[in-house]
């Protein structure tokens, strides 16, 4: 029953527009605001402009928000094709939206097709950015992730060895970060968020358990409760919690983002999902099994209508299900078997 985290991404700078539609508003909303304000979607395709690349990476992030994969992959596409023909692979630009192709990927199971285009990530951000750039240590990152997932495992280590090296350098960014812009300002939460996963993944739990807790603080105070980013980072932090031997602590925080979640996103949103499976996680180490069984049978039935009942997350949910209905089951027959001692005595 593995605890997942959310990840977050920092996209294009987009000139001329001053918001982040899958964050200043509640992603459900956000595609009708971005119809009112940009309009028209299809003229995004059939063109190779930057102005095109823009409003599809934009859009892209409003499907993404919502859990459309499918459709931010197909935007995604056209964009990434867009830049690698107008500005060329040593571009940022290029580089973040094959990260953000390569998301949508990894959301939809496709492990060897984000694999293929993290590589070309990790080879032309070492190759024009550095090896110690912060863009080249999130594709080095990615990439490991994707090939754990497709169990090639000795290719992960010597990755994530070279990123222990560069996550040195992602220290320094932080601490420019907070120098120029301060401790609140969003570049720095978004820096200290994305470090912390990198500690995560090198293993460094309880550091990665300290910066959560701290940017928990500062998005709390900054954005809000039902900010989208403050969510994310409060499901991390419980799933940190969780994984370092810390349910009590990690339950109150799954119930009360996911109680959040169900507002601002939707109930069959990924995050939500994410969060349901964290908190029945929770509830299985706590051997709460009926809170479990409950929450595993919406998460069963929502992951088949949603995804379908042969994709992994819903062959693991069902698995998980039967897991903990076999635990109450158990635990039920020693509680009569206890009762029938007693009344016998």
């Amino acid at each position: 029953m593995p605890i997942s985290y959310q990840h977050h991404y920092s996209g294009y700078e987009v000139i001329g527009f001053q918001h982040h539609y899958d964050t200043k508003y509640r992603t459900v909303h956000a595609e009708s605001r971005y119809k009112e304000e940009i309009g028209d979607f299809d003229i995004v395709f059939g063109h190779y402009d930057h102005m095109s690349c823009t409003l599809g990476y934009v859009l892209s992030k409003v499907f993404i928000g919502q859990g459309r994969f499918y459709d931010a992959q197909e935007l995604l596409i056209h964009v990434h094709n867009c830049d690698v023909r107008l500005l060329g692979w040593s571009h940022l630009c290029t580089l973040e939206s094959a990260l953000a192709l390569a998301h949508t990927y990894r959301h939809q199971g496709l492990w060897e097709d984000a694999a293929e285009l993290e590589h070309d990530v990790v080879y032309y951000a070492t190759k024009h950015r550095g090896p110690k750039d912060s863009s080249t240590i999130d594709a080095m990152n990615n990439l490991a992730a994707s090939y754990w997932e497709l169990h090639r495992f000795s290719e992960a280590e010597e990755l994530l060895e070279t990123a222990i090296e560069a996550s040195e350098i992602e220290k320094q960014i932080l601490d420019i970060r907070r120098t120029t812009f301060g401790s609140s300002h969003t570049a720095t939460l978004l820096s200290m968020s994305n470090y912390a996963m990198t500690l995560w993944k090198l293993g460094l739990h309880r550091e990665c358990q300290k910066l959560e807790e701290q940017v928990v603080i500062s998005r709390l105070e900054t954005s809000g409760s039902e900010h989208p980013e403050t969510l994310k980072i409060v499901a991390n932090l419980a799933a940190t919690y969780c994984n370092n031997g810390y349910p009590g602590d990690a339950e109150p925080l799954f119930s009360a983002a996911l109680e959040a979640m169900h507002r601002t996103f939707t109930s069959e949103h990924p995050y939500t999902l994410d969060t349901i499976n964290n908190l029945a996680s929770v509830y299985t180490a706590l051997r709460r099994w009926e809170d479990a069984m409950l929450l595993y049978t919406a998460l069963v039935t929502t992951r088949e209508k949603v995804l379908g009942p042969h994709h992994e997350d819903t062959v693991q949910s069902a698995s998980d299900l039967a897991y903990v209905t076999q635990m109450h089951r158990t635990f039920q027959d020693e509680q009569d078997e206890q009762a029938s001692v007693t009344e016998s005595a």
